[in-house]
């Protein structure tokens, strides 16, 4: 079974929502040093896939790279 995380934005009301979302998955990329950056699909509330890399490490990443991502993505928890 091929590991992944799914990470959960807030729903995207604005481009500017989308633009901040867009920007930190970029972010989010780099530090994990993935060989394609993670992209925003269409839909409300969306859902993105982390694939090949875990929930621990796509978390801290996620805390190194985008310090403010609880403004764009729902918490571990609330998933």
């Amino acid at each position: 079974m091929e590991t992944r995380t799914h990470l959960f934005t807030f729903p995207i009301e604005t481009d500017s929502d989308r633009t901040a979302v867009e920007e930190a998955l970029g972010k989010l990329s780099a530090e994990l040093a993935l060989d394609h950056e993670l992209r925003l699909k269409g839909g409300h509330k969306a859902m993105i896939t982390v694939p090949g890399v875990g929930p621990e490490e796509t978390w801290s990443a996620l805390d190194r790279a985008v310090p403010d991502w609880q403004q764009l993505f729902l918490p571990r928890s609330a998933v």
